[in-house]
């Protein structure tokens, strides 16, 4: 089963994860967001923890992406 992780639940994430349906590469796809609660679903999609646990949830198997808007925090997050 292949998995997309988006790091971000906002508008952009939002949008990419829209983007990923319709590319039909995906069987899952899931968050990481500070700002929803564990479990919650965003457009279908749960929220499986925070973005500071990225390093322990996103396995070799899946794709990710980081879906931050913000500049300075994608770059922190990303350079870290």
């Amino acid at each position: 089963m292949s998995r997309l992780v988006i790091i971000g639940a906002g508008g952009h994430g939002k949008v990419l994860r829209d983007i990923s349906e319709c590319m039909s590469k995906w069987d899952r796809r899931v968050f990481l967001d500070d700002q929803y609660s564990k479990d919650e679903l965003v457009l279908d999609a749960p929220v499986i923890g925070k973005v500071s646990d990225a390093a322990r949830v996103v396995s070799s198997n899946d794709d990710w992406i980081v879906a931050i808007g913000d500049v300075r925090k994608r770059l922190d997050l990303i350079t870290s």
